[in-house]
């Protein structure tokens, strides 16, 4: 199968990982200059970005919301421009919202876990990439897919989770930081679904010191065919498939987020190949590239990926 490279640097501090929400407002037009000296967003690219926001948050959010959003986006126009970022429109908005996403409903309370949560990033940001945007699931036709359990790798605040659970698989939530384990807890109950969601509190992949768990022993436990693996823990995903992968022949169908910081991409979608996965990679806009390029990866083993 070949050696790994794998150069997860854990003294990297999560203020300089990706995250939810605060993606980069690439665009081919020329920048402006803010006042702070840094390169600004074109207003006309700009707005585009938040027009294909509004298009998304359009097919999982009722009406009402989205106009609210498009109510922030102008409030702080400015700010988006010059930042290149959408966070502060997220930020304001701290309604409970009802969100439908590939057929099933539930509620977030985004004022709720935003307060539960100082410091962290608004709970909308990662509202409007998870289910506006569809990172996890666009690649697949969830008619194909069996959602009887699903291995949520990097839960965060339990939002993944609460769509798997209400759509009635058994969820299995796996998160290395504690603190999102009470907020998770809030979200699930205030769902009905906390009697379908197993929390696992520790680093998947052995990336992080002491308490550990790999993916392995998290699938052995289940006992089941996974019909869905996301994965999205900040570099430790080149741990996960470094070593032994046999576990990979009870997971039907896996969405993952890689970070080419930590490792190479392409070694992954060899590994997957060679256990018969059927492959998608995509940058950050979700346009076909290269395995070594690859921001998303999305595989089956049972035929789910769409055309």
């Amino acid at each position: 199968m070949g050696s790994f490279h794998v150069d997860v640097d854990l003294r990297r501090p999560r203020s300089q990982r990706r995250s939810h929400g605060c993606c980069q407002l690439d665009f081919p037009a020329s920048p402006t200059i803010s006042q702070s000296g840094s390169p600004s967003l074109h207003p006309l690219a700009a707005c585009a970005r938040v027009v294909r926001e509004l298009v998304g948050l359009s097919r999982i959010l009722q009406f009402g919301t989205t106009v609210l959003y498009l109510r922030n986006c102008l409030m702080c126009w400015r700010t988006i421009v010059n930042s290149r970022k959408l966070y502060c429109a997220d930020a304001i908005l701290k309604d409970r919202v009802l969100i439908y996403y590939h057929g099933i409903r539930f509620i977030v309370d985004c004022g709720s876990l935003d307060s539960m949560l100082p410091g962290d990033s608004a709970t909308f940001s990662t509202i409007r990439e998870m289910f506006g945007r569809d990172v996890y699931l666009r690649a697949f036709d969830t008619r194909q897919m069996r959602l009887t359990s699903v291995v949520d790798a990097g839960g965060n605040r339990g939002l993944f989770s609460l769509w798997a659970a209400s759509a009635g698989a058994n969820t299995y939530w796996i998160e290395s930081q504690a603190h999102y384990l009470r907020v998770a807890r809030f979200l699930w109950a205030q769902n009905g679904v906390s009697n379908r969601v197993c929390p696992v509190v520790a680093s998947l992949g052995g990336a992080t010191p002491g308490n550990s768990v790999s993916v392995g022993d998290v699938i052995a436990k289940i006992a089941v065919p996974v019909s869905l693996l996301k994965i999205d823990i900040e570099g430790a995903e080149f741990q996960m498939f470094a070593t032994h992968s046999q576990w990979l022949s009870q997971v039907e169908n896996l969405a993952m987020e890689v970070h080419r910081w930590a490792g190479r991409p392409a070694e992954i979608v060899d590994v997957l190949r060679n256990t018969g996965f059927e492959l998608k990679t995509t940058n950050d806009r979700f346009h076909p590239v290269a395995p070594a390029q690859a921001t998303y990866i999305y595989a089956s083993s049972v035929g789910a990926l769409n055309d």
